[in-house]
């Protein structure tokens, strides 16, 4: 997730009435199971959800970065279904869902936008459950950038490309090796945040 959230901005725009925690990378906001008292916006850095196994493997559910309400589908649930760790140094403001919840009644403008932003996650995460069934890592890769890049074939990293290899549901390695083959051939093009596809297929 890379766009800023409408409720998220917001919420963030109003001077009082939250409270803000800071996170060392590697610290957990908060664990599956837990309860869901508060809804969090984060000001500053970035967050994972994420979710392991039975059989001990962590699973990338999604990252979020600065003016996005981290895992918004909670306010409707009582307890987290997942954990939350920051990936960076993070500062996050803190509401209660009651304050939430009302801030949309109120603004029924926002809670259409925000309805249209939880709509846009569901279909990115049907996308990606397709990708994974698609076995060559060479097409996948490929297919993704082509889904998420912008109006000049360009797609913006917004964490590590470790983190876009758990999306992807492949092994850094596999993907380092897999960028380097397609960029040796003159397919794509790598910046340190940014990859590019240069053409397409016949």
């Amino acid at each position: 997730m890379s766009e800023r959230d409408p409720v998220g901005a917001a919420l963030l725009a109003q001077e009082s009435g939250h409270a803000t925690r800071t996170l060392s990378e590697g610290d957990y906001l908060f664990h599956r199971g837990s309860p869901v008292e508060q809804l969090y916006v984060i000001k500053q850095g970035q967050c994972r959800l994420e979710r392991t196994t039975y059989d001990g493997r962590t699973l990338l559910l999604a990252v979020f970065g600065p003016h996005q309400i981290i895992a918004d589908g909670s306010l409707f649930h009582q307890r987290y279904g997942c954990n939350c760790r920051a990936m960076t140094t993070t500062t996050l403001a803190a509401f209660s869902t009651e304050r939430v919840l009302l801030l949309l009644r109120q603004q029924p403008d926002l809670a259409q936008q925000w309805l249209s932003s939880l709509a846009h996650q569901v279909m990115d995460l049907r996308t990606r459950l397709e990708l994974r069934n698609i076995k060559s890592a060479r097409d996948r890769i490929l297919l993704f950038l082509e889904l998420n890049a912008d109006a000049q074939h360009r797609y913006q990293l917004n964490s590590t490309l470790k983190s876009l290899a758990e999306i992807l549901g492949l092994s850094p390695e596999s993907l380092y090796r897999t960028l380097a083959a397609l960029e040796s051939e003159g397919r794509v093009r790598r910046e340190r945040s940014m990859i590019e596809i240069i053409g397409t297929e016949k």
